[in-house]
């Protein structure tokens, strides 16, 4: 759709007094005049073909459905914070204010981009239904901040996310509106800071998150969206911080938690997510801190503490 919109409006295109508006599902051409007042040179502006801008007065040339640009509009109604403005073709449209601050971008003004692609994107996946292409939005620098695909209105393959400044942010695979496939996450510096399988829009498969030194944070196996099997976490420094096993999100059997110094902290065992059974704590240097037995998840019977310079308190637990 995007061709035909560029082969039947090339004309005005390639001229620069030409600009465009979105509204819901039409575009709106305008066209500056002599004394319009902008603020295209303000700062922060990274791609000015795709960056937001204002203005404060244009003549509204023409009024088309972004899904049949033949579908012509005499007058359409917008609001912004509050006001409202009319756009009539043949006519001047001013705001109500104009704010003389270029460097203030969603403020009082006639809001327009200077390419007719960025106007088709705009807020295209609230309105495009049934919609099978990509779709693709900006930051108000001008920065690509996303691009998805989409198949008959639902999102479907890889979409992708960027910073505002810098590199890719987010990679997301779909199949029919779920998530399918490979997720990514990355840090601002692009290092990788998740990776993660699914299916059917649930967690499926392997998840690990890595620290923003690469090392990593936490490793899971996941079947239908719940934890299964061993799962670990690492602290900072690479040690290991927790290690246990899951069913069905569970913890089950024998866990270990670690100081950062690689120290044991506890270890216990869990039934059915309850602490069951003896469990052991330690002070940061590995001698122990407490002891006793809990049915789930209450501490019973004789709980024996530890001073970290071996002095030993005993408690029975009623």
């Amino acid at each position: 759709m995007l061709s035909i919109i560029f082969e039947k409006y090339r004309k005005f295109i390639s001229n620069n007094l030409y600009v465009y508006k979105s509204c819901k599902q039409y575009i709106i051409i305008l066209k500056k005049l002599y004394n319009t007042i902008t603020n295209e040179n303000r700062k922060g502006i990274i791609n000015a073909d795709y960056a937001k801008y204002r203005g404060n007065r244009f003549e509204v040339i023409l009024i088309f459905n972004k899904f049949n640009p033949d579908e012509m509009l005499n007058e359409i109604l917008t609001e912004y914070q509050n006001k409202k403005v009319v756009y009539t073709t043949g006519k001047i449209v001013t705001p109500d204010y104009y704010d003389c601050d270029m460097n203030n971008i969603c403020s009082n003004g006639i809001h327009y981009y200077k390419t007719i692609e960025q106007a088709y994107y705009h807020d295209i996946e609230a309105h495009a239904i049934n919609y099978t292409g990509v779709i693709k939005e900006w930051f108000h620098n001008g920065k690509k901040i996303k691009e998805i695909n989409l198949k008959e209105g639902h999102r479907h393959g890889l979409a992708k996310y960027w910073y505002d400044v810098g590199g890719r942010s987010l990679e997301i695979n779909y199949s029919n509106g779920m998530r399918h496939g490979t997720y990514k996450e990355w840090y601002r510096d692009g290092m990788l800071a998740c990776q993660s399988e699914y299916k059917n829009n649930l967690l499926d498969g392997s998840s690990t998150c890595f620290y923003m030194n690469g090392k990593k944070e936490s490793q899971y196996t996941y079947e239908k969206g719940k934890r299964v099997g061993v799962g670990r976490e690492w602290h900072v420094n690479g040690n290991v911080k927790i290690e246990g096993i899951y069913v069905n999100d569970v913890r089950i059997g024998v866990w270990t938690e670690w100081y950062e110094n690689g120290n044991k902290k506890y270890i216990g065992t869990y039934v059915d997510n309850l602490k069951n059974g003896l469990w052991t704590f330690y002070h940061d240097d590995e001698t122990p801190s407490a002891e006793g037995i809990y049915r789930f998840d209450v501490p019973i019977g004789k709980w024996s503490y530890w001073t970290k310079n071996g002095i030993q308190y005993d408690y029975i637990m009623e």
